[in-house]
Formats: C-alpha cells, sequence, structure tokens
C-alpha cells in the first residue's frame, strides 16, 4: 500500500484527537499532534523514508509515531488508533462531526453531562443544558443545535463513501457517519491505497 504524507499526518491527528477525548496523558496526546505536522512537513518521499528504516530521523516523530506510519504503508489498521478508538465510544466520536465541536468540548459534554449520541445530544440543547458547561453559551448551544440538524440530513443521503470502504483495515475500525470528518479520512485512506495523489483532508483545531 502506498501512503502519502497527508495522509499519514491525518492518521496521527485523529489519534491525537480521540486520546485527548478520552483523557489520556497530555504528552502522549502532544506527541501525536506534533507528530502530524512534522509528517505533513515532509518533502522527501515518505515511502522511501519508510523503506530506508530514516523516517525516525525527522525532528517531531518517535517510535511510536513512526509504528502509526509504517502500519499505514503496510495497510494495516495502527495499534495506537485501534487503542484510541477503543477508548471512545462511537457515538461520541460521532459528537466530533459537529461544527464548533473539538476534542475538549466534545469530552465536556461526554463527562458532564453524560452525552454519548447525537440524540443526547440534540436533547441536552433542547432542555438548555449546554450554557451549564464552561466554554459553552448560548449562541454556542444554537450553532451545536443547528449542526445536529445538519447532520441528521446528511446521514439521510446516498453515500458517497469510496467503494472500498468497508474492505480496506482502517475503514473496518469504525462505521463512522459520512458527515463525520473522520469518516472522510477514512475514505482518504482508502483512496490513498490505490493511488499517490495527496489526499486534501484536513481537520481544524477547534477549541485547542
Amino acid at each position: 500500500m502506498t501512503i502519502d504524507r497527508k495522509t499519514a499526518a491525518r492518521a496521527l491527528r485523529e489519534i491525537a484527537t480521540l486520546l485527548e477525548v478520552a483523557g489520556d496523558n497530555p504528552h502522549r496526546v502532544r506527541a501525536f499532534a506534533n507528530a502530524s505536522r512534522a509528517v505533513d512537513r515532509i518533502e522527501g518521499d515518505l515511502a522511501a523514508m519508510i523503506d530506508g528504516g530514516t523516517l525516525i530521523e525527522v525532528k517531531g516523530l518517535g517510535r511510536g509515531t513512526v509504528a502509526v506510519v509504517q502500519e499505514l504503508a503496510a495497510g494495516r489498521q495502527p495499534e495506537a488508533l485501534a487503542g484510541a478508538l477503543a477508548a471512545v465510544p462511537e457515538g461520541v466520536r460521532d459528537l466530533l462531526g459537529i461544527p464548533g465541536l473539538g476534542p475538549k468540548k466534545v469530552r465536556a459534554l461526554w463527562q458532564e453531562l453524560g452525552v454519548t449520541s447525537l440524540g443526547e445530544l440534540e436533547y441536552a440543547c433542547l432542555e438548555n443544558r449546554l450554557v451549564e458547561l464552561p466554554g459553552f453559551g448560548a449562541a454556542t448551544q444554537e450553532k451545536i443545535l443547528d449542526g445536529v440538524g445538519f447532520a441528521r440530513q446528511a446521514g439521510e443521503r446516498p453515500s458517497r463513501a469510496c467503494p472500498h470502504h468497508l474492505g480496506h483495515p482502517l475503514c473496518k475500525a469504525s462505521l463512522w457517519p459520512l458527515h463525520c470528518s473522520h469518516a472522510s479520512f477514512l475514505n482518504a485512506v482508502c483512496f490513498a491505497s490505490r493511488t499517490r495523489r495527496p489526499s486534501t483532508a484536513s481537520t481544524a483545531d477547534l477549541d485547542r
């Protein structure tokens, strides 16, 4: 399998995001986030660096983060991704697809209000409970409610997922809704397995 730097960087970033939602060690979260940026800045041939064992020499990468890229290149689901997925319930991961909700806010909704699905998030908004949380206000709550509505509409549309979506080892990791940025990542990985064209998908820092 061929993996481009954009897809590899996205994988590392997704792991960092999930670990932050799970409340993992901040140093570990930061290590994956930094590795994502480091891989994204690589100007050389990533595949050649993997094959030659020189990827570890890139500043910002360590053995754990290099292993993620190597596993991706081999067409396997990275162990770090599997662990991060296992630490965050699928319904909680769905919340990350709502505009305005980054890892810190999603963790607050999960841990403080017990929100574990889009439906529960919608009810929490309608009951005006989000305004009780630090960093959430009436305007944010309204924006999130609108985002849930949009997500529901998007979920009812015909799937535009990669036709190999369910066959790739990474795609088997989780069946995230197509409106989530994470599903876009999995589709990008499928695409990268068949072409060297870089993925343009990106994840924004929403609440860091």
